[in-house]
């Protein structure tokens, strides 16, 4: 189901509606909540939206997941994505 969805909503990116692109990538979270390449997917298009606060909220979640699964090294790009964002 998730890679369907990421299909649609990559037609929906390469059609330049990235708000319907984010509106089905949060719905394939649904289906797969720990999905770090979706995780981060949705983080980087709210990021371009101009959504701060939401995609800060996914990146945390993003380095909380790596966090459980012992995936830190691969943490490090998200987590200057965060300094960017919210730097206190």
């Amino acid at each position: 189901a998730v890679q369907v969805f990421g299909e649609i909503a990559q037609l929906h990116l390469d059609a330049g509606d990235d708000e319907e692109a984010l509106r089905v990538l949060l719905r394939s979270l649904d289906y797969e909540p720990d999905n770090r390449d979706l995780l981060l997917r949705v983080g980087d298009l709210q990021e371009r939206l101009g959504l701060a606060a939401d995609a800060i909220a996914t990146y945390d979640r993003l380095v909380g997941l790596s966090r459980r699964i012992d995936t830190w090294r691969s943490n490090v790009g998200v987590l200057e994505k965060l300094l960017v964002l919210a730097p206190d």
